[in-house]
């Protein structure tokens, strides 16, 4: 598996997932798979600053545990692309209880050209997640990040 980078999105109540989105500003590969991840925070994401990056301190799944029993894998094709990648979930019946992690995980990418993917607002700067392997530390990037949103039913 490859590069992963993704959004926390902070959540008060109990909610059921329906889907995430992924908004796309020029797609011309021929495909690319990705693999969708929801990650619940198991505790306070403790971020650390250095001189030239933000991590967090974790290696693999300390602060965050992967809430899908199986892999679900997306083919993004230049035929089908068109504003955002969505995917649905409902089928799934997630229920996230506290604040958490939607990533798109690079798998597979055929033929060449270009991906390009629109960013967060850049006047509401963000705070995104990126590690190139499961092996390596998250990275806390601050800036507009990739547009990454999820469609949930909220609990009264």
């Amino acid at each position: 598996m490859g590069l992963e980078m993704g959004l926390l999105i902070k959540n008060k109540r109990t909610s059921f997932l329906k889907e995430v989105n992924w908004n796309i500003a020029n797609f011309t590969y021929d495909t690319i798979v990705f693999r969708v991840n929801i990650y619940e925070a198991q505790e306070e994401i403790d971020i650390k600053f250095s001189n030239d990056a933000v991590y967090v301190e974790s290696t693999k799944f300390e602060s965050f545990e992967n809430i899908l029993r199986n892999p679900v894998y997306v083919t993004v094709t230049k035929e089908n692309i068109k504003d955002r990648i969505t995917v649905d979930l409902r089928h799934l019946n997630l229920v996230v209880e506290g604040d958490f992690l939607v990533t798109f995980e690079y798998v597979k990418i055929s033929g060449s050209g270009e991906f390009l993917y629109r960013c967060s607002d850049p006047v509401f700067m963000t705070r995104h997640f990126v590690r190139w392997s499961r092996l390596f530390y998250w990275r806390v990037e601050w800036g507009p990040g990739p547009s990454i949103w999820a469609l949930v039913d909220v609990e009264k």
